[in-house]
């Protein structure tokens, strides 16, 4: 059994812990090895930690309760295990700015959470979800950059799947080109301000009761199903999905309503940025969003008229040329060109369209 120790400035193959208690890990390299593996430990904190290409980025089989972890600035990647902590009756835990990238299984995996906080990290291209907790409850996940966790997979995993999951807040997160985007069990949740982009399947699936999703943009979800085009589903009870007038819902890409009207009823003439007529697609809902937000959180809108260059490498050439018509027989004056870039070496969900450049006349060419 060992208590208050603290290991800094590293290089090693793995760290392995059994029975340690107030452990410290500051600064260490951690490559081509077992990882860091504990076993009846808590109290862990692992900060400034590079763990890459181990079979175990950081991994807990805990029989101690009332655990705690700080977990931040750390790189794990390209481990077959990214970061899974099985401790139960954990409590304020810390998982912060960390990028959890390339692991072959789940990127971050909680069993048994309360009162902890998931914020800032970039959780990308592992195997299976992005997040996945089981019975987190009282806990925050913020302003997490989540892309490209198993797409495209028959919907298999997602970027944060929550099971048995109870009074947490999910907002100010990007979810990008995911197999779902958001997977959750649970009662009592708030889902809000969300950026849900592009996931392979659906958006968000939720069953429970008392869940509140609002103010989240989804965008062009489902792309690959061959059923349905559904962005939500919702197999739950009494789940709601605006936050009420003048507050309003969330912003839909395949809305077709208009805003026309404002006033609790929108029956009074003006516009109010919500849709005039309540958003219904939601696969298996008794509830509709009442009033859909008429625009997203970010300018993702296509001009349009658009191209995708793919694969392109840093510092090479684009032309664009451009063939301008006005089928309503006025001359053209102007033509221009909007880009958008996704850096996925980075690890950064896609940008916003930003102008590049008016040109005056023919032939149009950047």
């Amino acid at each position: 059994y060992s208590t208050g120790i603290g290991i800094a400035n590293n290089s090693c193959s793995g760290i392995t812990m059994y029975y340690a208690y107030d452990i410290t890990l500051i600064n260490n390299t951690i490559i081509d090895g077992v990882g860091i593996y504990a076993r009846d430990s808590g109290l862990i904190n692992i900060q400034n930690t590079t763990i890459t290409n181990n079979w175990y980025g950081f991994y807990v089989w805990d029989d101690v309760f009332n655990n705690s972890f700080i977990i931040k600035n750390n790189n794990i990647s390209n481990n077959t295990v990214g970061i899974s902590l099985r401790a139960p009756s954990s409590n304020n835990s810390i998982i912060y700015n960390n990028t959890i990238v390339g692991n072959l299984d789940d990127g971050l995996e909680l069993h048994d959470f309360s009162n902890s906080t998931i914020s800032d990290n970039t959780i990308s291209f592992n195997g299976d979800n992005g997040l996945n907790a089981k019975n987190l409850n009282h806990s925050v996940i913020a302003n997490n950059t989540i892309i490209d966790n198993s797409p495209g997979l028959n919907y298999l995993w997602s970027g944060i799947t929550l099971s048995s999951s109870n009074n947490n807040t999910i907002e100010n997160n990007n979810l990008f080109h995911n197999g779902d985007g958001i997977i959750l069990e649970g009662d009592y949740n708030t889902i809000r301000n969300n950026t849900i982009w592009n996931n392979s399947g659906t958006g968000l699936s939720i069953s429970g009761t008392g869940n509140i999703i609002y103010h989240n943009s989804f965008i062009e979800n489902n792309w690959d199903y061959d059923s349905n085009d559904y962005q939500a589903k919702d197999d739950g009870v009494n789940n709601t999905w605006d936050n009420v007038y003048p507050s309003g819902g969330n912003y839909w890409s395949d809305y077709e309503g208009f805003d026309n009207n404002t006033g609790i009823n929108q029956d009074i003439p003006g516009s109010d940025g919500l849709g005039d007529t309540p958003y219904s697609e939601i696969e298996a809902a008794s509830d509709v969003d009442n009033y859909p937000l008429m625009n997203p959180s970010i300018d993702v809108e296509r001009p349009e008229s658009y191209i995708e260059l793919m694969d392109k490498w840093q510092n090479s050439s684009i032309i664009v040329s451009a063939n301008a018509k006005d089928h309503g027989g006025s001359e053209v004056k102007n033509v221009t060109l909007w880009y958008q870039y996704y850096l996925f070496e980075y690890y950064a969900y896609p940008k916003n369209w930003t102008k590049y450049e008016i040109d005056t006349e023919a032939p149009w060419e950047w």
